[in-house]
């Protein structure tokens, strides 16, 4: 019986050895950096590069990770490196904290870099990032307010736009409106209370995340659940298909599942309503931020980062089919348009990861610009495009 107990377990034990190995070459996208986690309250793993932070609270709810790059901004907040040079403040999401990327191939640290390089010593400057791991925009104020005795007088404070920032969540007074509901149009645009995770379930996921993940089957393993998932959300009842009329409809009962976490930015289908609620409530709080700056007499700028789905030849990093085929918004126009309306300085590398994927592809060098099976975060090329633009962009306003 002992004996086999020991025979079986040790065949579990080759079967694993080579499943692992198989999807290690089968699936090398998902056999390398996967792991995330976060370390300590300074140092977080995010698809197995070690980013660091040091974490501000406000108010006890909004929890910023500001960028541990120089010691400067962190120890010797008053030192004549901060005081003496031109700041640059980004805050953004969680491409403005690095995720995925090690901190010099970051687009601050490169645009720093860059532009440090050909400025004349007595005009060089600090670029730092603020950023959260999520949407930020209702509460760059009260970031500024934190670091309120750092920024001078013709400082540039810089807003990293994210297509997922335009989400219902940034605005609860827009999803309660209960006129939503008696939209025909709108009929899976409800305010759904979602319930918070078991204290069992955040600890599991936190142990999936830091152990897991090194294996090469378990990860591909959980890529195809979730693919499956996804998918799921994308049926409908027989009884509802008949009563909404869905069969015929292009875009059916898909709903959110059609563009995912860019479902407001881009109007999809049968959220057109509140997503033009949501743009509007974006703008509100847009101009309004303008007009505090300048009082301030601060630079204001926002860097566009760019989708995947706005980018040929990256059909393979979009694992979930999200698809513009159901949007109702051109979003990419509509933030275009927004800013200019308000007249805001426009970072927009979007054109520069267009045309480097169209030359690779043609000459049969393509690279991706997004880390595998991620829609929303450039790797190291796309973080570098990215650092060009705002190079050109500050260097234009201090070569002088």
């Amino acid at each position: 019986m002992k004996n086999n107990f020991l025979f079986y377990l040790f065949s579990l034990f080759i079967l694993f050895i080579f499943l692992e190995i198989l999807f290690t070459v089968s699936h090398p996208e998902l056999a390398n950096n996967q792991v995330h986690k976060f370390v300590d309250s300074e140092r977080t793993i995010s698809k197995s590069k070690n980013t660091w932070y040091k974490f501000f609270d406000i108010d006890g709810s909004v929890k910023y990770r500001y960028h541990k790059k120089t010691s400067e901004f962190f120890n010797y907040q008053n030192s004549e490196n901060i005081i003496n040079k031109k700041n640059v403040f980004v805050f953004g999401d969680s491409v403005t904290g690095g995720f995925g990327v090690n901190l010099q191939d970051t687009y601050f640290y490169h645009a720093e870099s860059l532009i440090n390089q050909v400025l004349d010593s007595d005009k060089k400057i600090n670029v730092f990032s603020i950023a959260r791991f999520g949407d930020n925009f209702r509460d760059m104020i009260k970031g500024l307010n934190l670091i309120e005795g750092l920024i001078k007088e013709d400082d540039f404070i810089l807003y990293q736009f994210n297509f997922n920032d335009i989400v219902d969540v940034n605005y609860a007074p827009v999803t309660n409106d209960t006129n939503d509901t008696n939209d025909t149009n709108d009929t899976n645009d409800t305010n759904v209370k979602t319930k918070e995770p078991s204290k069992f379930i955040i600890k599991f996921n936190d142990w999936r995340k830091s152990f897991l993940n090194k294996s090469a089957l378990i990860r591909v393993m959980q890529h195809y659940a979730g693919i499956i998932k996804w998918n799921i959300q994308k049926l409908s009842s027989p009884k509802r298909m008949i009563l909404k009329q869905e069969l015929f409809k292009k875009c059916g009962n898909l709903g959110f599942s059609t563009l995912g976490q860019y479902t407001y930015s881009f109007g999809a289908k049968q959220f057109e309503k509140k997503s033009l609620k949501i743009w509007d409530e974006f703008e509100k709080d847009l101009i309004k931020l303008n007009e505090y700056l300048k009082l301030k007499k601060l630079n204001f700028a926002v860097i566009i980062s760019p989708i995947s789905l706005q980018i040929p030849h990256h059909e393979g990093i979009n694992h979930r089919g999200l698809s513009f085929q159901c949007s109702t918004i051109d979003g990419y126009k509509k933030i275009i348009e927004t800013l200019s309306n308000v007249n805001i300085d426009i970072i927009d590398p979007v054109d520069d990861f267009i045309d480097y994927s169209k030359i690779t592809h043609q000459n049969d060098n393509f690279k991706p610009l997004f880390h595998p099976y991620d829609t929303n975060h450039p790797n190291e090329t796309g973080h570098y495009l990215m650092a060009k633009k705002l190079y050109f962009y500050l260097y234009n306003l201090l070569k002088v």
